[in-house]
């Protein structure tokens, strides 16, 4: 949970704002959009930042600290 934690404190601010008012609040993509002047699609793509961030951030070794970007090795 912490490295999760961590990846959402990351993002840029809307990307997680928008993916904690779906995820937390339950808000559903159109009325997201809707709320933040986006299109839905732009919503969509936050989310998809938002959860291969989070899916990243379990993914790699506690050990091994990276940064965003860095080729492993």
């Amino acid at each position: 949970m912490q490295r999760i934690d961590a990846a959402l404190r990351a993002l840029p601010e809307r990307t997680r704002q928008i993916f904690l008012l779906n995820r937390i609040h339950g808000c559903k993509y159109g009325e997201i959009a809707k709320a933040m002047q986006l299109s839905q699609s732009a919503v969509e793509k936050h989310m998809m930042r938002a959860l291969e961030a989070c899916k990243a951030s379990v993914a790699e070794p506690a050990t091994t600290p990276r940064r965003p970007g860095s080729a492993r090795r």
